[in-house]
C-alpha cells in the first residue's frame, strides 16, 4: 500500500519512512497557514481573515529565548502533512502519534536540528505553547463557547495569557509570507520585520525570560476563566 503523499514543491512525504530530504520549508508554511486553531471550531474559520497554526508558530518563535526560536517556529510543523489534529483525539491514536513523532524529528533533521529536542528546549516551547493556548482561547472564542469550554481539562493551568499580544486575524497569504520571512530571519540571522498589528507594542529582545511588560490599558480582560 502506498503511504506517499505529494506536495506543493513536487516533493512526496512517505509516512512510513519519512526523511529529511522530503521536507520544504514552504510545504511547512502552506500547510500551516490552511490549518485554523482550535480544530476550526471557533467563529471566524470561515472569515477571509482567521487565526492559523502558522500565525500561532511565529509568536512561539518570537516568545522563546533566541536559540531556540527554530525549534518554536518548527514546534507543530508534522501539522503541515498531517493536519492539526485535536489532542483529545490523539490520546486515542497511538500509532498516529508515533507517525507524528516520526515526521517532526524528520522536519527537525531538515533544518540541522537533532532529532528529538533538547529537554531545556522542549519546556520553553511548552510553556511558550500553553500561554499561546490560554492568551488565543481568550481571543478567538466567543462567551458562549467560554463557559462551555470551562467544562473541559485545559492544559496549562497556573500559567497567565500573554497580556501585550493582540491577536488579529490575517489572510493565509499574508502569514505565508511572514512565516518564510520569519524562518529566513533565524537561520540568516537577521531583524524579522514583521506585521506590526500583531503585537500591542514592540516586544523587539522581549521574550519568556525577561522582565515582563505592562499591560496595555486596552487589554481586554480575559473571557474565559
Amino acid at each position: 500500500m502506498e503511504h506517499r503523499v505529494s506536495t506543493y514543491r513536487s516533493l512526496a512525504l512517505d509516512f512510513a519512512n519519512p526523511r529529511p530530504e522530503q521536507i520544504d520549508i514552504e510545504d511547512i508554511s502552506l500547510g500551516l497557514c490552511g490549518e485554523s486553531r482550535f480544530n476550526n471550531q471557533y467563529g471566524f474559520t470561515l472569515s477571509p481573515n482567521t487565526y492559523t497554526v502558522a500565525q500561532h508558530s511565529i509568536y512561539a518563535s518570537l516568545l522563546v529565548p533566541p536559540g531556540y526560536a527554530l525549534y518554536a517556529l518548527l514546534h507543530d510543523a508534522s501539522e503541515a502533512y498531517m493536519r492539526d489534529i485535536a489532542t483529545p483525539l490523539k490520546t486515542l491514536l497511538p500509532e498516529y502519534r508515533k507517525i507524528e513523532e516520526k515526521v517532526q524529528g524528520a522536519i527537525f533533521q531538515r533544518f540541522g536540528l537533532p532529532a528529538r529536542i533538547p529537554e531545556e528546549a522542549r519546556a520553553w516551547v511548552k510553556r511558550v505553547d500553553l500561554r499561546l493556548l490560554l492568551t488565543e482561547r481568550n481571543a478567538l472564542f466567543s462567551e458562549a463557547q467560554c463557559v462551555a469550554s470551562s467544562k473541559l481539562d485545559w492544559p496549562g493551568k497556573g500559567l497567565e495569557p500573554y497580556r501585550f499580544l493582540r491577536l488579529e486575524r490575517f489572510a493565509p497569504q499574508a502569514v505565508h509570507s511572514q512565516f518564510l520571512q520569519r524562518y529566513a530571519s533565524i537561520v540568516e540571522d537577521k531583524p524579522f520585520i514583521f506585521l506590526r498589528d500583531m503585537w500591542q507594542a514592540q516586544v523587539d529582545g522581549t521574550f519568556e525570560g525577561a522582565q515582563p511588560m505592562e499591560a496595555p490599558s486596552s487589554w481586554a480582560a480575559p473571557r474565559c476563566a
